[in-house]
């Protein structure tokens, strides 16, 4: 009998100490998600941020390469790289399938021969020696569909529990590529405001130039900040010298 218990409660200990290392990996990982949160916070483009998340899952999973694919599932019909850790993977080309229909569904995937998925199949035999295998997870934010894909040059490079430490990270994973979606669309719109801006104030210089009347913009100190200066113009004075005076001063 006593023996019975003495084997009852080595088995209860060892199930403790097995519960006290999940929770101290838990609270590390806690801990790294909460690190990236506030490196994200701080970063000033997409390429920070994506590595502020790829640094806490080298922690805990080993990979070679990673990107992340995105598209607008109303508009676009393929997933193009949104950012990348390498050129070489970066250029590579996809096809819709069900294996990321099923990530973007909340799924994370483990291949041990992409070269056997559908997703995969616009990639030469040279690009499989930078993915031999390949752990995927995604997400679906309104009309966006977004695809994390991690590579290894190892066959059977992941197993189950990257593919666990990756569903733990779902959250962090989520946050960062909603960021970085964000940041590449706004970037997007800066540059085509910008652009159309440009157009704009060099028409409106184009028929400054052209008509017989002045054209001026000011300040909030009445200054001259922008003046035209017709060929058919009366007044002496030079362009430059009246740009240096304010419009009270012009008699």
């Amino acid at each position: 009998m006593t023996g019975a218990v003495s084997e009852k409660l080595q088995e209860t200990l060892f199930e403790l100490n097995r519960v006290e290392e999940r929770e101290q990996k838990f609270r590390e990982e806690n801990r790294a998600i909460l690190s990236a949160i506030s490196a994200m916070s701080g970063a000033s483009n997409k390429i920070e941020v994506f590595n502020t998340l790829l640094k806490v899952i080298e922690r805990y999973v080993a990979f070679d390469n990673a990107l992340v694919l995105t598209r607008n599932k109303d508009t676009e019909d393929t997933y193009s790289c949104l950012v990348s850790t390498s050129p070489d993977v970066e250029r590579f080309s996809w096809w819709d399938g069900n294996t990321f229909s099923r990530c973007v569904g909340g799924q994370t995937v483990i291949l041990y021969a992409p070269e056997r998925v559908n997703e995969f199949s616009l990639l030469s035999e040279g690009d499989f020696q930078l993915c031999r295998s390949a752990l995927i997870t995604g997400m679906a934010v309104n009309a966006s569909e977004s695809i994390l894909l991690l590579f290894s040059s190892e066959r059977g490079g992941f197993d189950p529990k990257a593919q666990q430490v990756i569903e733990r990270f779902r959250p962090l994973i989520e946050r960062t590529i909603i960021d970085i979606d964000y940041r590449e669309r706004l970037q997007c719109l800066v540059s085509v405001k910008t652009q159309e801006l440009t157009a704009s104030r060099q028409r409106f210089r184009d028929f400054a130039k052209t008509a017989g009347d002045w054209f001026w913009e000011i300040n909030n100190n009445l200054q001259f900040t922008y003046l035209s200066s017709p060929s058919n113009e009366s007044y002496t004075a030079e362009p430059q010298t009246i740009m240096r005076n304010s419009i009270a001063s012009l008699k």
